[in-house]
């Protein structure tokens, strides 16, 4: 039975009062996270898309996952081996210069990108895992105590924003520039964002580790801390529920409306409701970490109903609203209980390199196990309903999250970090 963890203390405090709670490097990391974040919801979904369109085909979309999925722990093993001589902020630079570079050989393959899924997979997957190696350690470097939860609130409402603005841009583009040379211009816009994103960065700055990196000290790392071993588990739901819904998600809704702005205005909804779940998450029920994820996984369950046949461009709406609401309630409980795993390290400062990459060789293995899964299944049959019951499955997969969150708890010494109240 879930037993509810409480939490330490209860403030009230506005939007404006907990961006100001954070100090100035705080805030110019939030800022620029979300400036890159924009970039990327201009396109990401589009280059799905855009193999979707060029191709008709699942299996492709799956084996760009797949290259992506296989190279983004080369990001992690990169600053690892230089994390001693590197700092996380030049990391998190490369990768952002990596994504610039993505964005710019898809305008020069053009159509022929699908012959090169390889190559672009590969890339992707390498800028994902250079700016997200930078972006985890940053976040745990520059965000300390209570302005996590501060910083966690603020990203999981500003995020979404992001979220509604790139693909509005994008659906705007599509509707002007219309084939191909659409995506063309989305891509482009993407390539100059990060661009400014680029120089923008230059003001963050991290210390350097003072250990020397080594993939056996990771082994040992992982079986010396019982947290890190436990929200491994989590860390797998939540990299295997995502990347199922990276393949199915933009294809289900394109293969319902025959629309491509149709997808900007899905995101849009979704993201909508992300930023309204993240400004008010916290209002009157104050409820724990443990209650909130339960309530994010029983409303991905139901939603996930709506994507069995037939499908219809409405349903899919009603899907985005609910998978919107569903996303913060889960995303800020794991967020704020994988950078309280690092604090029960008794050497969290030059262990959480190994943490980091110990949680992304396990992402890795969630991410390939739901694309070898999907492509067995949907290979078995080559219909849709095999593709809506994998979601399915991958939304009850999710149940495991707030049960192991509420366990973690319940073995620290201390409450988690304080919630918030709006």
């Amino acid at each position: 039975m879930l037993r509810l963890t409480r939490p330490a203390a209860i403030r009230q405090l506005s939007i404006l009062q907990s961006y100001f709670s954070l100090n100035r490097e705080e805030r110019i990391f939030l800022i620029n996270v979300n400036i890159f974040m924009l970039g990327n919801a201009i396109s990401s979904i589009f280059v799905t898309l855009f193999l979707w369109v060029s191709t008709k085909s699942f299996f492709v979309i799956a084996y760009y996952q797949l290259f992506s999925a296989v190279f983004i722990p080369a990001g992690y093993l990169f600053y690892g081996y230089l994390s001693d001589r590197v700092r996380a902020s030049s990391v998190y630079r490369a990768g952002i210069l990596s994504f610039l570079l993505f964005y710019l050989l898809l305008l020069v393959l053009g159509e022929r990108a699908s012959d090169f899924v390889s190559v672009i997979g590969t890339l992707n997957g390498l800028a994902t895992g250079l700016f997200y190696t930078g972006n985890n350690v940053l976040v745990y470097d520059l965000v300390r105590g209570a302005n996590r939860i501060h910083y966690s609130r603020l990203n999981n409402m500003i995020n979404p924003l992001t979220g509604i603005a790139g693909p509005a841009i994008s659906g705007i583009l599509l509707l002007l520039i219309h084939g191909f040379y659409g995506y063309y211009s989305v891509f482009a816009m993407s390539a100059l964002i990060f661009l400014y994103a680029l120089f923008r960065s230059t003001g963050i700055n991290s210390r350097i580790s003072s250990r020397q990196f080594s993939l056996k000290k990771t082994v040992e790392v992982w079986f010396e801390n019982r947290s890190y071993r436990h929200l491994s588990i989590n860390d797998f739901v939540r990299g295997f529920v995502s990347m199922m819904s990276s393949i199915a998600i933009v294809a289900l809704v394109y293969i319902s409306s025959r629309y491509a702005p149709y997808v900007a205005d899905f995101a849009i909804v979704s993201s909508v409701m992300q930023v309204l779940t993240a400004m008010n998450v916290h209002v009157r029920e104050r409820p724990t970490l443990s209650l909130l994820a339960l309530t994010g996984s029983l409303l991905m369950v139901f939603s996930t109903l709506l994507l069995l046949p037939p499908l219809s461009y409405g349903k899919m709406l009603l899907y985005g609203t609910a998978a919107g609401v569903a996303g913060p309630l889960i995303s800020i409980p794991y967020s704020t209980s994988v950078l309280d795993a690092i604090d029960t390290d008794p050497f969290p400062a030059t262990n959480r390199t190994y943490y980091i990459v110990n949680r992304e060789y396990t992402l890795l293995f969630a991410r390939s196990s739901a694309i070898l899964v999907f492509i067995a299944v949907y290979s078995a049959g080559r219909d849709i309903i095999y593709v809506s019951l994998l979601m399915i499955f991958a939304s009850v997969l999710q149940m495991i999250v707030p049960f192991i969150i509420d366990s973690f708890y319940k073995r620290r010494a201390t409450s988690p970090t304080e919630i918030i109240v709006s």
